[in-house]
């Protein structure tokens, strides 16, 4: 497989520096991810269910549907003048009208669900033309019906379903596996739980990168809210190649698309185009020529668990490290124990450390913070709303950010590293 990146801007230099951006292609394999997550399709009242052919005749039956692109169906529900669930209105408040298409689409596969004695028999449109009876027949022995997920009766799929991206209708693909059997189908009181159907992404993208003279491997998984698009996903990045995600390599590191990767003390935050087909690394930005003084602004704040701070006990220390983090950053939680066990062996020297957390929930970052006793003063930071944070205002987009401030509050240095910064400090406290 080969492997691309981008050529240095200035081509004056002769050796790409710390801001120059990667990008390498990935290709679609078929493979469990180790999150898998379980789709459970449970039958709905459908209007449609009139227009639907190759319906079974005199069997009790019932349809449901995986929906790829749920804002879509908002939205040409709102353009027929349908009153929308509150569910529906939350949906098409966060959606981009601009981004979906007035046009009807399909991006729905539908699937029917009968019972013909002792076999559970499955019907999938995977062709969208709103006919069954083209359609493969999936029969399924209900001996299984208690046995446990992950049985030699699941079915692997492929499915056509069309996706609406920058307003453009794109034709696509995906491979689903079905489960015709969970444990939730014999749970007492579940209405029609012997229609529910079980469905997830079988599929993952993966490539190989070459980044300041090094070659790595990637792989990935979309996320759970966008199924087949990559606008959030699961990482898996290592100096060792590996087959499938669920196979864990030496060195590999698990990341989502808001954690930041450290390459021989340089951070790039990952992200992938919009169907996965091409991975990015971007540069952090160099936050050094940010402003002077960050006490000002600090001592304007009150820490979610502790006392307002002042100017005074800003300048205290010799140096104060401020500590971008979240609890969603799988990173920023793996540093914290070190960075309290970094600030405990440089007690006697002066070292100050302020948190700021960047969360959507202040709520569960006060939880953690006490579950974790951490004694630090911690500023909470909204993720999702808001113009005027601190970290909006120095432009931080890769977490966790470790910043060392100086006795009047200027940044004299940051980093995305634990490491770096731990040597950075011995640096700094033993001339």
């Amino acid at each position: 497989m080969k492997f691309i990146h981008f050529i240095c801007l200035m081509l004056s230099y002769s050796i790409c520096d710390s801001q120059t951006s990667y990008f390498a292609l990935s290709e679609k394999h078929e493979g469990a991810c180790p999150r898998q997550i379980n789709y459970i399709l449970r039958p709905k009242n459908l209007e449609t269910k009139d227009t639907l052919k190759g319906l079974p005749k005199g069997k009790d039956f019932r349809i449901t549907y995986f929906d790829f692109q749920k804002e879509q169906t908002v939205y040409e529900k709102f353009q027929t003048g349908k009153n929308l669930t509150e569910e529906e209105i939350e949906i098409f408040r966060e959606s981009d009208t601009l981004e979906l298409s007035r046009f009807h689409t399909q991006h729905k596969i539908y699937f029917v669900t009968y019972f013909v004695k002792d076999k559970k028999i499955i019907i999938g449109d995977l062709n969208s033309n709103m006919d069954f009876s083209d359609d493969d027949i999936f029969s399924f022995d209900l001996n299984e019906m208690k046995v446990r997920e992950g049985t030699k009766e699941n079915e692997k799929i492929n499915v056509s379903y069309e996706y609406v991206s920058k307003g453009v209708i794109t034709k696509r693909s995906a491979i689903l596996l079905v489960e015709p059997f969970n444990r939730v189908y014999i749970y007492k009181g579940v209405k029609d739980g012997k229609f529910h159907i079980n469905l997830k992404i079988h599929e993952f993208v993966k490539g190989e990168i070459e980044i300041l003279g090094n070659k790595y491997y990637f792989a990935a998984c979309s996320g759970p809210n966008q199924k087949t698009v990559f606008n959030n996903f699961d990482l898996f990045f290592s100096k060792q190649e590996f087959n499938t995600p669920s196979i864990i390599g030496p060195g590999l590191k698990t990341l989502n698309n808001k954690d930041t990767i450290d390459i021989n003390g340089v951070g790039f935050s990952p992200r992938f185009s919009v169907f996965g087909d091409t991975f990015f690394l971007e540069p952090i930005k160099d936050i050094n020529r940010l402003p002077k003084s960050l006490f000002e602004e600090l001592s304007n704040i009150y820490p979610i668990n502790s006392e307002k701070l002042t100017i005074e006990q800003l300048k205290s220390g010799r140096f104060t490290i401020v500590d971008f983090w979240g609890t969603w950053c799988v990173p920023c939680v793996k540093d914290i124990p070190k960075l309290q066990k970094l600030l405990e062996k440089h007690k006697g020297n002066g070292i100050n450390l302020i948190g700021i957390a960047v969360d959507g929930n202040e709520t569960k970052v006060l939880e953690f913070i006490r579950k974790r006793k951490i004694q630090h003063p911690v500023i909470f930071e909204n993720l999702n709303v808001g113009s005027d944070w601190i970290y909006k205002k120095l432009n931080i987009t890769v977490f966790p950010t470790y910043l060392i401030l100086d006795k009047e509050g200027g940044i004299i240095f940051s980093t995305n590293s634990i490491q770096i910064l731990e040597e950075k400090l011995e640096n700094l406290t033993n001339p």
